[in-house]
């Protein structure tokens, strides 16, 4: 499953290789799936204290969820928020911590010159791939990359340690002529935060991070602290002693992960002081918001004046909207029931849009919904039109904005059946809402008899209710209720393990 846009409009290059021009690069989002679900064992190191589960599920973010059964957040919807989340750090660069002895720094730190443009979403079911060390992913580049040297392709893997490595990074950088080359591509180890439970909100962050720490490797940047990276503003890391198996190891460089004035030097420790810790988006830490020097930038508008300008689509605030959507196909359609779900939300920049609905078979069947204002979201198409079963419908959506001009269409045609009530052997069906204050109602359908585990957890504070444990329950569907007054306002996600497998789906508590 994927979608696709037009390639490149004609730019003005010498307006968008202005200095001060913003320049919106396309990239491509690539999650790379088994052909089958998977199982294995996650440690959850962002929990207090650690614990250990059974993970059952695709092992990455699918069309319709995000690997845990979660329909609310799917593998467009994340390629979309860590797109949002890059653009919006780009957009507020920061001053440099670790300075260099001598050299003048700006008192407000330059803007960045370039933002990402969403341009594709692809899916692929792979067991090769899958299992595939991310150091290696250039041969699968050469087979799944789109838009040549036009798009920059970042594959969202999800290296686990079971495959036999360790002190894989959250991200890597590839291309076939290396740092600044012509092919730019990079992966990200971005499921195995996520699939923590009590790593996933900072996850989200980090991946934004990550994605443009390595697409600067792609744009010609270097680490900061390991050696020269041709920058005068960007100082190797501190010099320390390390202090370990009884030996005092002298003269090491230190990459500071975070303020840490626990770790031992001898007598030189190396994080023990702000001054030696870096916020710069070539160094490996975990520090938000974080930096360009002038330096780098500068590095950067040379190579999107060369061997990047290729994949600049726009520039000087100018984002074509992009449409995408995903709908479930075949869909049951049930009497009485809402039953065809469009899930919009992962569209961008749009101002307006419209929705056409045609029959395959009777193209006199048809319906326009005309021009809405406002960005596409979720929606019951069956509200606005008769789907009838056995039947082949094609659904079409038209974006288009106020501030970039050229609409843009994606379309889906989806296959239709009559309404099966019973959930397909293997899956669990699960929702939570709060009916009224301080009860929550929890309804589930489970495909035969077996133990339930029921959680409640805060989506900020991590904080975890237990429900249930390990209770029989017969097959079928179920409704229970519980009492939960001293449950505070906000986010909850209601866990429930069922056969060593593990789904979830969000609450509000207002």
């Amino acid at each position: 499953m994927c979608f696709n846009t037009t390639q490149a409009q004609t730019i003005d290059s010498a307006n968008c290789l202005a200095p001060e021009a913003v320049k919106y690069l396309r990239i491509a989002i690539h999650y790379i799936l088994p052909s089958s679900p998977r199982t294995h064992f996650v440690h959850d190191l962002c929990a207090t204290p650690a614990y250990k589960y059974r993970y059952h599920g695709w092992g990455n973010f699918t069309e319709t969820h995000d690997g845990f059964g979660d329909t609310s957040w799917n593998g467009y919807a994340h390629a979309d928020h860590i797109v949002r989340l890059a653009n919006q750090a780009l957009s507020q660069n920061q001053p440099q911590w670790r300075k260099e002895p001598g050299v003048s720094y700006p008192d407000t730190p330059p803007a960045i010159p370039f933002r990402y443009l969403l341009t594709g979403v692809y899916f692929h079911r792979n067991d090769t791939f899958f299992d595939t060390n991310p150091f290696n992913m250039a041969p699968i580049h050469r087979k799944l990359d789109v838009g040549g040297n036009e798009v920059i392709d970042v594959y969202c893997v999800s290296y686990r340690p079971e495959k036999g490595l360790n002190n894989i990074p959250d991200g890597i950088s590839f291309g076939g002529s290396g740092l600044g080359g012509p092919v730019k591509a990079v992966a990200l180890n971005d499921y195995n935060l996520y699939q923590r439970p009590q790593c996933r909100e900072w996850s989200r962050q980090n991946t934004a991070s990550s994605m443009i720490h390595e697409i600067g490797h792609a744009l010609s940047l270097q680490h900061t602290w390991s050696g020269p990276d041709d920058c005068n503003d960007t100082p190797e890391g501190f010099l320390y002693d390390l202090y370990k198996d009884g030996n005092c190891f002298k003269n090491q460089r230190a990459n500071c992960w975070k303020y840490d004035p626990s770790i031992k030097g001898c007598p030189r420790a190396p994080c023990d002081d702000w001054s030696k810790v870096s916020n710069n988006y070539m160094d490996y830490n975990q520090q938000f918001p974080r930096a360009f020097t002038v330096c780098q930038l500068d590095k950067i508008q040379r190579d999107l004046s060369g061997p990047g300008s290729s994949y600049i689509h726009s520039c000087n605030g100018c984002a074509p909207a992009r449409a995408f959507f995903h709908l479930e196909s075949p869909v049951m359609i049930c009497p009485k029931q809402p039953s065809v779900l469009l899930d919009a939300q992962a569209s961008v920049h749009e101002t307006r849009y419209q929705i056409d609905i045609e029959d395959i078979q009777n193209k006199a069947k048809t319906w326009h919904s005309g021009w809405i204002k406002g960005e596409a979201d979720k929606m019951y198409l069956s509200e606005y039109y008769k789907f009838r079963p056995n039947r082949q419908y094609r659904i079409r959506l038209t974006v288009d904005s106020d501030t970039c001009a050229g609409i843009h269409v994606f379309e889906q045609v989806i296959q239709t059946m009559k309404c099966q009530p019973v959930p397909p052997p293997g899956e669990i069906s699960l929702a939570a809402f709060i009916a009224t204050r301080g009860v929550l109602t929890s309804r589930f359908y489970l495909p035969d008899s077996g133990h339930v585990h029921l959680q409640i957890i805060h989506q900020t504070s991590g904080d975890i209710v237990e429900l249930l444990q390990n209770e029989p329950f017969s097959a079928g569907p179920h409704e229970l209720t519980f009492n939960i007054p001293l449950l505070s306002a906000g986010r909850y996600r209601l866990r429930a393990i069922f056969q060593e497998q593990v789904f979830e789906t969000e609450f509000e508590k207002n």
